[in-house]
């Protein structure tokens, strides 16, 4: 992911992933805990344009997978920062750090 994407209208980037002219697609963590979608297809990566300019990110992981699966996406890579990750406990609860 070395260059910037090119930010295309929603509906394009779902003909590109439903053509199957996309060969990965990533869901990216961005620093402020939003979420954005990056698709790599063989000519260049491309992400979805708000309609007012920028590039329109998801404040869930879950509403980001489920726009992808109304495309057809079934398994998309995704890129955490580590760094927000907390600790979860066997049964899947998240454990509250201990000041030592």
């Amino acid at each position: 992911m070395s260059t910037d994407p090119k930010a295309i209208p929603e509906h394009s980037l779902a003909t590109l992933c439903e053509t199957a002219a996309v060969h990965t697609v990533f869901i990216v963590e961005e620093p402020d805990g939003q979420y954005v979608i990056l698709a790599r297809a063989h000519n260049g990566d491309y992400t979805i344009a708000r309609k007012r300019g920028g590039i329109r990110s998801f404040k869930s992981l879950d509403g980001a997978a489920q726009l992808l699966r109304r495309w057809g996406v079934a398994h998309p890579r995704l890129s955490l920062l580590l760094e927000t990750a907390k600790p979860v406990d066997r049964s899947g609860r998240m454990q509250n750090p201990r000041d030592d």
